[in-house]
């Protein structure tokens, strides 16, 4: 009824404003200027880079990929191996995101059909960067939205700090991109739980959020869990943001160096369905 689009709608502005304030920490807007819905068109029509080239680290296929930027055209080359291949698209500008074909002489391996990438931003208190998420508008392969992979910016130089909360209420279910399932996970005060999200697993892991850098020592070794890391992880809270929504996200590096350099991402976490949330910005 009237009461409940009215409080749909209070939500969709708090949503609107919430992501503002997010996109004026990343830098993408300026801190003063326009209100409300003008700030929102605004944020669409400078999202989306003019120019960008960078190297991002492939979460599902483990290796790294170039991707550049140049007005309306997006280029995809292989990165750190002997593969050669380019992949051509097009940049819907408003959505920052292009469909992409895979299916390209020299590709091994590709998609069986063409996938949505889109940019996001995402940044913690330590570091800003840029994201590639793909999605089957198809169905064919994962639910329409649902994320089947993502590409993480590898970055050697670190922002100054960036005033990002750490939230101290979440409870939401995760896309987990390099095991292909889902896990829900729940931060209560500094208290963090990580469960098994939509199978039929039963294994449970605890672990205490460092409230300053955000993040949390993670030792997968728990009975029930299958295939467990090698080495403790190190989780890291990332908000990021696209030019429709924003979201949060987790990434998983490993400090000891076994797995692979100390700061690069071995995995990200999508957030997916949000269970609850206290509102972290605006209360």
């Amino acid at each position: 009824g009237l009461e409940q689009s009215s409080y749909q709608h209070c939500f969709r502005e708090v949503d609107m404003k919430l992501q503002i304030v997010l996109l004026v920490i990343a830098g993408l807007l300026p801190a003063i200027g326009a209100e409300g819905s003008e700030l929102h068109e605004a944020s669409k029509k400078t999202f989306c880079p003019d120019k960008l080239q960078a190297v991002y680290a492939d979460m599902h296929d483990g290796d790294k990929k170039e991707v550049t930027i140049s007005g309306d055209s997006l280029t995809i080359k292989p990165s750190g191996n002997d593969e050669q291949w380019v992949v051509n698209a097009k940049l819907d500008l408003e959505s920052c995101s292009a469909s992409v074909d895979f299916n390209v002489p020299g590709k091994p391996n590709p998609p069986p059909v063409s996938l949505t990438a889109t940019l996001w931003y995402s940044f913690s208190e330590a570091v800003k960067k840029t994201e590639f998420e793909f999605t089957d508008p198809s169905g064919k392969i994962a639910a329409k939205g649902f994320p089947v992979n993502n590409w993480v910016e590898l970055k050697n130089d670190f922002d100054k700090k960036l005033p990002v909360p750490c939230p101290t209420s979440l409870k939401a279910v995760y896309a987990d991109i390099h095991d292909g399932d889902r896990k829900e996970l729940t931060i209560s005060g500094t208290a963090l739980t990580i469960k098994p999200s939509g199978n039929k697993q039963s294994w449970e892991v605890k672990a205490q959020v460092d409230s300053k850098s955000c993040s949390a020592t993670i030792d997968f070794h728990v009975p029930g869990k299958p295939n467990p890391p090698p080495v403790s992880l190190r989780l890291a809270f990332f908000y990021t943001v696209s030019a429709e929504t924003k979201k949060t996200e987790f990434e998983f590096t490993d400090p000891s160096g076994k797995l692979a350099a100390a700061g690069f991402p071995l995995n990200h976490w999508l957030e997916i369905s949000k269970v609850s949330e206290q509102s972290i910005i605006y209360s």
